[in-house]
């Protein structure tokens, strides 16, 4: 019994301090990015900068935070697949946001 409990049970893994401070650097710079980037007139593309900003530090903290680096393959299968889901519906409201105007 002392077998199947060794071999099913997770390796524990741990991430240097140096990864950790990266990943914040990573997500301070999006961060003066994003306040950067809303200071600028992008017309239409406002929107998409700041969601594509977003995303990425999502993934960031998604990847390293919430350790989906560490996990089997078919979880980060299933969150492309919730990723692309969410594209394909906030690209269809933005195209219909374009088409029928502000209210």
């Amino acid at each position: 019994m002392k077998d199947v409990m060794e071999t099913t049970a997770e390796k524990p893994h741990a991430s240097p301090y140096g990864t950790y401070i990266l990943v914040w650097l990573c997500l301070m710079g999006l961060t003066g990015l994003t306040v950067a980037v809303s200071g600028v007139h992008l017309g239409n593309w406002n929107a998409a900068g700041a969601v594509a900003i977003a995303s990425t530090k999502a993934a960031v903290v998604i990847w390293y935070f919430m350790h989906l680096r560490y996990d089997k393959s078919i979880f980060r299968w299933m969150v492309l697949v919730m990723i692309i889901t969410l594209g394909i519906i906030l690209g269809l409201t933005f195209i219909d946001s374009t088409v029928r105007g502000p209210f």
